[in-house]
């Protein structure tokens, strides 16, 4: 299977995935493992005593030495859940539960469960969302539109076609913050002066240019020739206003 999804070169590319969706992906051959993370004699263990199937299976045996009381870090630990994985056939679950932290330790930072980013406030309100609901089951009013970039669908949904594998970024996205950003800061005003001119205006071999002037030996002046059918004076106005701005 996995080699028919790198033949059609579908991957599973998501820009920020929830807590949720991350303790749904498959423990083993992970999509954001690193190289040599997996190692066949230390994880068979884990396969088959542990039954570990999930990132959320991992999690639960990774957290045992908080979450049970009297664990020892040793082979021979007498805590409950210790004693149970050694009667079914594990010779030391300690040693399971650090190989459990390695394999979490090398997943990259989208899919690591124990990385947080920082929440960039671009969800939508309760209010806002319970809107967008009526707005759909309705079919009345406006849908506002959702710029949250972590990922609510189904994981079937998220599977991305012919998007390229060396393209996808192992990090999960974040919002990016304005430099020197505070209560009341303005940009300073820029001033723009766009002109155009047109050869024949009017007739069939009508051409059209645009110019665009910041300042003085501005780099971003700019001397334009209107391409297209459409080659008039106001085209060419147009045309620099809107490459202006």
């Amino acid at each position: 299977m996995l080699k028919m999804a790198k033949k059609h070169n579908m991957c599973f590319a998501l820009i920020k995935l929830s807590q949720t969706h991350k303790q749904q992906l498959p423990a083993w051959l992970h999509c954001g493992a690193l190289l040599r993370t997996y190692h066949k004699l230390k994880d068979a263990c884990l396969k088959q005593i542990h039954e570990v199937k999930s990132i959320k299976d991992l999690l639960k045996v990774s957290n045992r030495p908080t979450t049970v009381p009297h664990h020892w870090e040793s082979h021979d630990c007498i805590c409950g859940l210790c004693v149970s994985d050694r009667l079914a056939g594990c010779k030391n679950p300690h040693k399971c539960i650090s190989t459990v932290a390695v394999i979490i330790n090398n997943l990259t930072p989208k899919f690591n469960p124990f990385y947080c980013p920082i929440n960039d406030g671009l969800t939508l309100t309760h209010c806002r969302l319970e809107k967008n609901t009526r707005a759909r089951t309705q079919h009345r009013g406006d849908i506002i539109f959702d710029p949250s970039v972590s990922e609510t669908l189904q994981l079937a949904e998220c599977f991305r076609i012919f998007a390229g594998d060396t393209r996808t970024a192992q990090a999960p996205a974040h919002r990016l913050q304005r430099p020197n950003q505070g209560q009341g800061q303005q940009e300073p005003p820029i001033e723009i002066y766009t002109d155009s001119s047109c050869i024949n205006n009017g007739k069939n071999n009508a051409q059209c240019g645009s110019g665009i002037w910041f300042g003085e030996n501005n780099p971003l002046n700019k001397a334009i020739r209107i391409t297209g059918k459409t080659q008039s004076n106001q085209a060419g106005e147009v045309a620099a206003i809107l490459i202006g701005l």
